[in-house]
């Protein structure tokens, strides 16, 4: 079995483990923007424009990936956004409760981002 930093899980056509944080990247902004009462469309166009500007960080450290598994990473913040913010936005949810919501959100996003450098370290070698 393959160690679970091998690129073979890392690095697919489509969707690979990177996934996960990029869907992470868009129920965490879903969340902020939900906690802070910002539009529907603000959070969208903000999810969207992230996501295209993280496969520009992702060019610049030099993380090489087909350009089906860079529009699969975009596809899929939007999607985690739009789970996230279809979901909750006709909940009534108390602030409190959003906002604990989102610091664990964010929690398990930053645990997954380390997670993919640490893997990224040791494929890259």
């Amino acid at each position: 079995m393959r160690p679970w930093y091998d690129i073979y899980y890392w690095e697919r056509t489509y969707l690979d483990l990177w996934s996960i944080p990029h869907t992470f990247f868009g129920v965490v902004l879903a969340f902020l923007f939900l906690y802070h009462k910002k539009s529907f469309k603000f959070g969208l166009t903000v999810t969207i424009v992230g996501a295209i500007l993280w496969e520009f960080i992702e060019i610049y450290f030099a993380v090489s990936e087909l350009f089906s598994n860079k529009f699969m990473d975009i596809v899929v913040a939007t999607v985690g956004y739009l789970c996230v913010w279809l979901s909750l936005k006709t909940k009534d949810i108390s602030d409190n409760k959003l906002g604990n919501m989102t610091l664990i959100a964010e929690g398990i996003f930053m645990l997954l981002i380390i997670t993919g450098w640490i893997a990224f370290i040791h494929y890259a070698k």
